[in-house]
């Protein structure tokens, strides 16, 4: 494997799986349709008779495309919430004020769900059936996604990236899915921890420390399964640890005791601050660590590093976007929101609004380009019709029912002199690339 060493900014939603809920709904009808009754099976058709024409779908009019979403935008979660929103309008921003594609703008609407399931559905059903978008772009939070998918697939309406890796969101060969995840899986971000652990640190003995919940149960899943691939790999303790904990000894001693060569702590930063400290107190230090992409931040740095410096020296974390890597992106992402008053949101958050921006208007613009209507049918069959570009490195392709979300991720190492904190360690490589 061929490593490089570049700055990058990692991003990362730190999102808790809460209970899988959702009930089925009826389809949404598309708005701006007065189609012809359907011709059953064998039926003769008059010469006389017109050929159906085809219509947009709800949501597209001569001159706007309407889609929406509903996130965290005040409360615990608006730190994350905000800046994601801002970023979805600062590159539709930029789309627009080039003039949009195929003479149409784009209408971004957005509601404050506050990271509650039950609002989240409420406000679902409000953008599906009485906003009647044309797509749900940029789902947010694990549990919101999980409470509403049902709901969402059901009504037929293309949701275009989620913020979150709920497992139910996975598929390899369902074509009938409307969903087009963008963001790593838990279960599959899972497999490549694993990967790294053994191939990069070369370890043999392994501990694990995950958070007794859903994202956790998912991603500890994805790691054991992992692991079991390699000949001559024990895992010499699993610890696990409740949400919203605040100390972690006895898990800690527990790993200690066990004596690993490497540990997995797949938990988000409110559950691994607390284990990190608990190693630092305990002495357990000089042992790489192996986190989730969610907690590759500056922010998560700054919190913690002064209470377990010497343990977060060896702290290692995924991340599935390099920013580096384009430098005219870049340009144009700082420029699009200072250009709207967000300049001090240019972080991961941000970041990834504009790319769930980027994802969804990729398959407008191919519909354009094919010079067909712009409805549910001939939009999904455009992002399924060839891989679609990450703005900041790697591609996504959604071919033959494939709903995996990134499979590619980088390595990267905290690095308290880098402006993000954390510095790449190794290139992109998926599952297959790190054996």
């Amino acid at each position: 494997m061929q490593f490089k060493k570049s700055l990058i900014i990692l991003l990362a939603f730190v999102l808790i799986m809460g209970m899988f809920t959702g009930c089925g709904k009826a389809a949404a009808e598309p708005a701006n349709t007065e189609s012809s009754p359907a011709v059953s099976e064998g039926s003769e058709v008059t010469p006389s008779a017109e050929p159906a024409t085809e219509e947009v779908s709800q949501g597209v009019t001569d001159t706007e495309i309407l889609i929406g979403n509903s996130a965290a935008t005040s409360g615990a979660f608006a730190p994350i919430g905000l800046p994601f929103i801002h970023g979805i309008e600062a590159y539709l921003e930029a789309v627009n004020s080039a003039g949009g594609i195929d003479g149409r703008k784009i209408k971004f609407i957005h509601y404050d769900d506050e990271f509650d399931p039950a609002t989240t559905a409420q406000y679902l059903e409000k953008l599906l059936f009485e906003d009647k978008v044309f797509s749900v772009v940029g789902h947010f939070g694990s549990p919101c996604i999980a409470a509403t998918l049902m709901d969402l697939e059901d009504s037929g309406v293309p949701a275009v990236y989620f913020a979150g890796g709920v497992a139910d969101l996975y598929s390899t060969d369902d074509p009938e899915r409307t969903i087009y995840p963008v963001q790593p899986i838990y279960s599959y971000e899972g497999k490549i921890m694993s990967a790294y652990a053994i191939n990069y640190f070369k370890a043999t003995k392994v501990a694990i420390i995950y958070t007794n919940n859903e994202a956790g149960i998912n991603t500890f899943e994805g790691i054991k399964e992992q692991l079991a691939t390699y000949p001559d790999i024990t895992i010499v303790a699993v610890e696990s640890v409740s949400p919203g904990l605040t100390d972690a000894t006895a898990q800690v001693l527990k790993v200690k005791e066990a004596a690993p060569e490497v540990i997995i702590i797949p938990s988000l930063s409110a559950e691994l601050a607390p284990v990190l400290k608990t190693m630092e107190q305990q002495g357990v230090t000089g042992i790489p660590v192996v986190t989730t992409y969610s907690n590759v931040s500056s922010v998560f740095v700054d919190s913690n590093y002064n209470e377990a410096s010497k343990v977060m020296e060896n702290l290692y974390g995924l991340g599935w976007v390099d920013l580096e890597s384009n430098p005219k992106v870049w340009e144009d992402f700082v420029a699009n929101m200072t250009k709207l008053g967000y300049q001090d949101e240019l972080n991961a958050y941000s970041a990834t609004g504009w790319i769930a921006g980027s994802f969804f208007t990729e398959g407008v613009r191919r519909v354009a380009d094919n010079g067909q209507v712009l409805n549910f049918k001939n939009y999904m069959e455009a992002l399924e019709s060839a891989p679609i570009q990450n703005p900041f490195g790697g591609s996504i392709s959604y071919a033959d029912g494939m709903r995996t979300g990134t499979q590619q991720m980088v390595l990267s190492k905290v690095d308290v002199n880098s402006p993000s904190k954390w510095t790449s360690v190794t290139g992109f490589f998926g599952i297959d690339d790190l054996k």
